[in-house]
């Protein structure tokens, strides 16, 4: 015969209950509460919170993807990584998953949440924007990988401004090699530069050459001498002679003493960062000297002599 619990017991039974329901609501309370703070955290933040799974299927995306990419979490759940990144960076990113795999088939430790790396995405307008993604992978109970969970940030503004650092770091760099070139030069010095150039060497340069003049050294401009430069033509005549030359690209040349060459794409002493980064190089090869002082030497005879300033004679 079963036993009738007694009174106390009921009322005992009864207080359990009710501590059980007050404790589970508090813990529906927590998690709507953490629910509530993390829709908060997503919808605000600026960078983008992922996930994916192990074949690199979006499973979670943040709503701050809008404002990085110009896709909606809907659209890109629906893409491939291949929609998502430029070919190079594609090919970053499945060989730096291909290397963690293997560290994990191996039974190593992986890497992944000890990298930082760039990458290149595509945006829904046509244009790419530069991003900088931080990544671990998700683990089950057994601690085998389940996905991938990241958090990606625009870089642009960054990567503008390191730009921006390296284009002026080139500047200085062949602006201090053509000072010396100029300070050291001996008899002649020969520029083929542009509209830009001939415009710098008369703005920023003409007190360095009136000295190389007064040393008796020969100068010799080849440039565009059109309407737009005639202003700097003027200025460069009393110390150097001139030749006519269409446009030659983004490229300058200076040979000086037919022994030091510099070859630049930016003008060094222009401090426009639109005109392009600098890729110069100096060198004091013989072979490729004489090859460029020959072309120098054709151009200079086929052209039509602007202006031809008498050579000061040293006193005997």
């Amino acid at each position: 015969m079963v036993r009738k619990p007694t009174y106390g017991e009921l009322e005992k039974k009864v207080k359990e209950l009710e501590n059980d329901t007050v404790a589970h609501k508090q813990v529906e309370d927590d998690l709507r509460e953490s629910e509530a703070r993390y829709r908060l955290l997503a919808r605000n933040v600026t960078d983008v919170i992922w996930t994916t799974d192990m074949n690199l299927q979006f499973t979670y995306v943040s709503p701050s993807v809008k404002q990085l990419r110009g896709y909606s979490q809907k659209e890109i759940l629906g893409q491939k990584l291949e929609e998502v990144l430029t070919p190079a960076s594609l090919e970053i990113a499945i060989k730096v998953f291909e290397e963690e795999l293997a560290l994990i088939q191996m039974g190593r430790e992986p890497l992944l949440s000890h990298r930082l790396l760039e990458f290149e995405q595509k945006c829904k307008d046509g244009s790419t924007v530069w991003t900088e993604a931080k990544m671990a992978f998700l683990l089950d109970h057994a601690g085998r990988p389940t996905g991938i969970v990241g958090v990606t940030r625009d870089i642009t503004q960054r990567r503008k401004t390191e730009e921006e650092l390296t284009i002026l770091k080139g500047r200085v760099e062949v602006r201090h090699k053509l000072s010396e070139m100029l300070k050291n030069c001996r008899e002649t010095v020969d520029f083929w530069t542009t509209m830009k150039g001939i415009e710098i060497l008369a703005d920023r340069r003409l007190e360095d050459l009136g000295m190389l003049h007064k040393r008796n050294v020969r100068i010799r401009i080849i440039a565009p001498i059109t309407k737009e430069t005639t202003r700097s033509a003027r200025m460069l005549l009393p110390v150097a002679e001139l030749r006519h030359s269409e446009a030659i690209g983004p490229a300058r040349i200076v040979i000086a003493d037919h022994d030091n060459l510099l070859y630049y794409q930016c003008i060094p002493d222009d401090d426009n960062l639109e005109t392009g980064a600098d890729a110069g190089f100096w060198t004091n090869s013989r072979s490729l000297i004489e090859t460029m002082s020959r072309a120098y030497e054709e151009v200079w005879k086929g052209m039509l002599a602007i202006y031809a300033p008498r050579r000061r004679i040293p006193q005997r």
